[in-house]
């Protein structure tokens, strides 16, 4: 994890960045979630 300047995606922002897919309007709450669906992938 490492944290970024930019993605060009400010329409979206607050975004994270997941082997190069751009999740956009993230809040706070819905990060583990996402956490968890990239951990799934990865197992």
């Amino acid at each position: 994890m490492e944290v970024c300047r930019c993605v060009g995606a400010c329409s979206q922002a607050p975004v994270i960045v997941v082997d190069e897919e751009v999740t956009g309007r993230m809040k706070p709450n819905k990060l583990p979630q996402a956490l968890k669906s990239v951990q799934a992938i990865t197992e």
